[in-house]
């Protein structure tokens, strides 16, 4: 049986119909940019129009991209991270409490929980040098469940548990406030820093990749949580209150645990709490959540409104495409 003929190309005609649209291109780019030339009120306003709706996109764009999209530097294997969250009858998540986040460190197999207070603004230096910066008052294994490696010094440490009443007077500082305020000084561990009118020794300096957990917000300073009472920030009775559920909680998973077994894990021992402390605990559960699906975490908040954002973004962009076509 004979093979049918291959079509037979016809190169020439081809090549010249290629030519041919170039050509006609070319022509169309002259005759625009002559047109423009002669009209230079319509080309300043089309620049213009065109450069408000382009600027505004890649503005919100590279912003809901960090925000939203960009690995978090300085956290290690931030895959294994996921939030703990108290969970109501009605299945909706909130923070928790810090009596309920010490049971959860000392009885969970399947993952490492830490525990940080909603954003603070501290207070640092006095008078003209003063100013606010962000920070978190955080448990004492709280950087090194995000697997943050200090830059210089070093995290806190066990004499500096941010469970006791009257922790260890320290802080670790961002990169950005140790250029900031100490001008790169080599030697500034162990130099004291002035905070909300109390003085503290800096044990340890972050990398300048790391901006904290939460997306979207950018912390400069780290305090054991017991040193809220001392900073006039949080009162003593919020470190035993069991209603009282001010406190943001991050997980690292166990190397290999999946998180719906330690999901399984957390929800029995927030049953066993639950019986253990009806006054205050009952009906409510714990779980364990990703990222995208938890509900304490700043990109969850973000999610509906910047979406809607880059929405109106596309719009204005297409406004200012209509507007140049119709001048």
């Amino acid at each position: 049986m004979k093979k049918p003929p291959r079509a037979i190309l016809n190169w020439p005609a081809i090549c010249f119909t290629r030519i041919s649209m170039l050509t006609t291109l070319s022509k169309d780019l002259r005759y625009g940019v002559r047109l423009l030339w002669n009209s230079p009120g319509f080309t300043a306003v089309a620049v213009l129009t065109m450069a408000i709706g382009i600027a505004a996109n890649t503005t919100v764009f590279t912003w809901v991209d960090t925000v939203l999209f960009q690995p978090r530097g300085g956290i290690a294997d931030a895959q294994s991270l996921v939030a703990l969250e108290c969970v109501d009858p009605d299945h909706e998540g909130f923070n928790i409490s810090y009596p309920d986040y010490l049971d959860f460190r000392k009885n969970l197999k399947l993952s490492t929980p830490a525990a940080s207070l909603f954003p603070q603004a501290f207070r640092v230096g006095e008078g003209e040098t003063g100013e606010l910066v962000w920070g978190e008052l955080v448990t004492d294994n709280y950087l090194g469940v995000l697997g943050v490696k200090p830059l210089r010094g070093r995290l806190f440490s066990t004499d500096e548990l941010s469970d006791k009443l009257k922790p260890a007077p320290v802080a670790v500082i961002s990169e950005r406030v140790w250029r900031s305020r100490f001008l790169g000084d080599p030697d500034v561990i162990g130099s004291t820093i002035r905070v909300n009118r109390r003085t503290l020794t800096i044990v340890g300096v972050t990398p300048a990749a790391f901006n904290g957990f939460m997306r979207g917000l950018v912390f400069d300073m780290w305090v054991p949580l017991g040193m809220g009472s001392e900073l006039n920030i949080v009162r003593e009775s919020m470190l035993s209150n069991r209603k009282t559920r001010p406190f943001n909680a991050v997980a690292r998973l166990k190397p290999g645990v999946p998180i719906e077994k330690a999901r399984e894990e957390i929800a029995t021992l927030a049953r066993q709490l639950a019986s253990a402390y009806p006054d205050t605990n009952k009906d409510f559960g714990a779980t364990l959540l990703s990222e995208w699906e938890a509900h304490t975490n700043l990109q969850a908040w973000l999610k509906a409104p910047l979406t809607i954002l880059l929405a109106m973004c596309f719009m204005v962009l297409l406004i200012a495409c209509v507007d140049v076509a119709n001048l």
